[in-house]
């Protein structure tokens, strides 16, 4: 990340005791190993107050962990995935979510997900999905995907120039032609989410995004994403529409099965 820092490897003393039974001590050891690395940081002549967080890399096996107290904590057994989850955790994001499974972990098109990356969870409660979804292997280990767009836009990474707003009578949204750029790409020719809210059968916000190239390389397919963002404040995953090529909702030659994209985009919302 620009403006980050990395300290020499530091020398940290005594036991390290968050694996230990007990739920409360698991707490107790994970915030004395931080405060510890943080301290053997400051000793060392390095100031962290310069910073919004840190991430302490461990050169064994010993823990993985996020906190919204803005640190994270990682070891040479993490992968790159992984330890991007925790960061997030730094800046304050919850795992996320799926509709046909709402407990965490279970969206494949989320960075808060981890390691569910491309996962069909046509089947619910399938834990092969964490084991056979196709992922990005890079020298630093394995990466991706980008983080969902509820969670961009809850944290404020996304600015209003990349959003369409669709207005709707509440049950279902307004005819409208749109093209959207890939979400993730840095410099977009064209907005990269659509939302809008519903209030029946209950208040949702809805969130329609393009995930090809960049850090969703792992995608079996380029796909039109569908996520939902509850009053929980929870980003949940609804459905996919895979595509060959490009997406946009202008071309409405794109068929499916006889029915045209957009048609096929409100059938998904309305499933």
């Amino acid at each position: 990340m620009q403006g980050s820092e990395v300290t020499p490897w530091l020398q940290l003393e005594g036991r390290y005791t968050a694996k230990d039974p007990g739920e409360g001590q698991q707490a107790k050891g994970r915030r004395e190993l931080v405060q510890k690395a943080k301290q053997a940081a400051r000793d060392a002549g390095n100031d962290l107050d310069r910073f919004f967080g840190v991430v302490v890399t461990m050169d064994r096996g010993t823990d993985l962990f996020g906190s919204a107290a803005r640190h994270a904590v990682c070891d040479t057994l993490s992968s790159l995935s992984q330890i991007l989850q925790e960061v997030g955790h730094g800046f304050g994001l919850e795992h996320s979510r799926a509709v046909a499974n709402p407990i965490d972990y279970e969206n494949p098109f989320c960075i808060m997900s981890g390691m569910t990356f491309g996962g069909d969870l046509t089947i619910p409660n399938n834990p092969s999905i964490r084991f056979s979804s196709p992922t990005f292997p890079d020298r630093f280990g394995d990466s991706g995907p980008g983080l969902c767009s509820p969670l961009l836009f809850k944290a404020g990474w996304i600015t209003e120039s990349r959003i369409v707003r669709i207005a709707t009578n509440g049950r279902m949204p307004a005819a409208v032609v749109i093209t959207l750029s890939p979400l993730g790409e840095m410099n977009p020719l064209h907005p990269q989410v659509v939302m809008f809210g519903l209030n029946t059968p209950q208040d949702v916000t809805y969130f329609i995004e393009y995930r090809a190239g960049g850090w969703d390389r792992g995608l079996k397919q380029k796909s039109v994403v569908i996520h939902q963002l509850r009053p929980d404040g929870m980003a949940y995953y609804q459905n996919k529409l895979s595509i060959a090529g490009g997406f946009s909702i202008k071309t409405q030659v794109l068929q499916n099965s006889g029915t045209s994209l957009r048609d096929r985009l409100v059938e998904l919302v309305s499933t």
